[in-house]
């Protein structure tokens, strides 16, 4: 499932979405454009062995637009290594952009997949509207070729930069040991003070954890009387949350294991937080970031607030530090020979992302989020409100409106 706020990308079944898909087969405007000029209306079984063609080529999606009602399909689109076809086949949907964010959707998938480039294979020549939506994708026009029946079309390429990789466990657990976070517990109180000031939060009420460590914060709203969902990418960490969790109350606290790319609720939790270098800038690229927005936003019942940390790109760049690569806004994580548990030396490769703030303002707005609040962090336990260039981190609190 891939997921953009009210629209997503359902993996389709060939044999039971064929009949929601035969009217759109059977639109003249959706023929002209997917087919070519004088294309026959499908009949049923044409649409099910078209879709299974295209399933078995690679990714085919259903197209669903979220209404009062629930998901609604609107089209499908389908992701292989040699072509990108995308239909909005219900008229009431066109023109609204939706397929430019269906194209930004798909190419987000398609760098997950490690892919080079991506392809479009013929877009008609009278398709002005598909050629625009493609170039303002970053496509360019590679050549002009003749579809199977003939017609002059349009073949486009665009080259996929590689995908920076999140952070593999082991090399995070080096630098965030048990014990290095255990020396972060006795912060716990003070943050959490802060925390349920800042996103408006009340006793009963349900708050998501990401990348929650060793539930410090998970586990002292429980004492507070909140339920508390801390997720984190890291078996390790999340059986010693759960150990430590042990006759917390007098609220309730879960913990799983959960890549947090991956979070997919929808309008379950009042507010959520992320702070402390709890994965925002390890997820890989921007586009990464960006969906991880979108998919808190998708977890937050309206009126919803979410604290997110982010490591301060200006007090990198005033400092000089010799791993900051300024183009790209990374910084090398601990460049230089380091020790592990066994005292075996290891090089950690891993960047991490640094952001400015109208940077996160910008992305989340076009996750559907707004800034509430900002706030700057001089220390682990040293929040304060506004922000400085010498700040360790800065934290942003968004909300989500209706």
């Amino acid at each position: 499932m891939i997921m953009d706020r009210d629209l997503r990308l359902r993996p389709a079944d060939p044999a039971l979405d064929a009949l929601a898909a035969l009217p759109w087969y059977q639109d003249p405007e959706v023929l002209l454009f997917s087919e070519g000029r004088g294309a026959a209306p499908y009949d049923l079984a044409k649409v099910q062995v078209m879709y299974s063609q295209l399933a078995a080529q690679g990714e085919l999606y259903i197209v669903q637009t979220l209404t009062p009602e629930g998901w609604f399909p609107i089209g499908d689109a389908t992701l292989t290594p040699e072509d990108l076809p995308i239909v909005i086949g219900d008229p009431a949907w066109r023109g609204r952009g939706l397929g430019r964010r269906v194209v930004g959707m798909l190419l987000q998938r398609a760098r997950e997949l490690g892919w080079s480039s991506a392809r479009v294979k013929c877009v008609y020549t009278y398709n002005l509207r598909a050629r625009r939506l493609f170039e303002g994708a970053g496509f360019r026009l590679v050549e002009e070729a003749r579809s199977a029946g003939g017609e002059p079309c349009w073949r486009f390429e665009l080259a996929l930069e590689p995908l920076p990789g999140a952070w593999s466990h082991q090399a995070f657990l080096r630098q965030h040991s048990i014990p290095g976070l255990e020396r972060m517990e006795q912060y716990a109180a003070v943050e959490v003070d802060w925390l349920v000031q800042v996103l408006g939060a009340r006793p009963g009420q349900t708050l998501l954890d990401l990348g929650c460590g060793l539930g410090r914060h998970s586990r002292e709203l429980a004492r507070r009387g909140y339920r508390a969902v801390g997720v984190d990418a890291s078996p390790v960490l999340v059986r010693e949350a759960r150990r430590r969790a042990t006759g917390v109350g007098p609220g309730e606290v879960i913990f799983g294991e959960l890549d947090m790319r991956k979070l997919d609720s929808h309008e379950e939790y009042d507010h959520a937080f992320c702070i402390y270098e709890s994965g925002f800038g390890r997820l890989g690229d921007d586009l990464a970031h960006l969906d991880f927005l979108r998919r808190v936003r998708e977890a937050l019942r309206p009126g919803g607030r979410f604290a997110l940390g982010v490591r301060n790109v200006y007090r990198w760049a005033a400092r000089g530090h010799p791993g900051f690569d300024p183009v790209h806004a990374r910084m090398l994580w601990a460049p230089g020979e380091l020790t592990d548990e066994t005292a075996k030396p290891y090089v950690l490769r891993d960047t991490v992302r640094g952001f400015t703030p109208p940077e996160i303002a910008l992305m989340a707005g076009l996750a559907g989020l707004t800034v509430h609040s900002r706030y700057g962090v001089e220390r682990v336990g040293q929040i304060r409100p506004g922000i400085r260039l010498d700040d360790i981190e800065f934290i942003t609190v968004l909300e989500r409106r209706a």
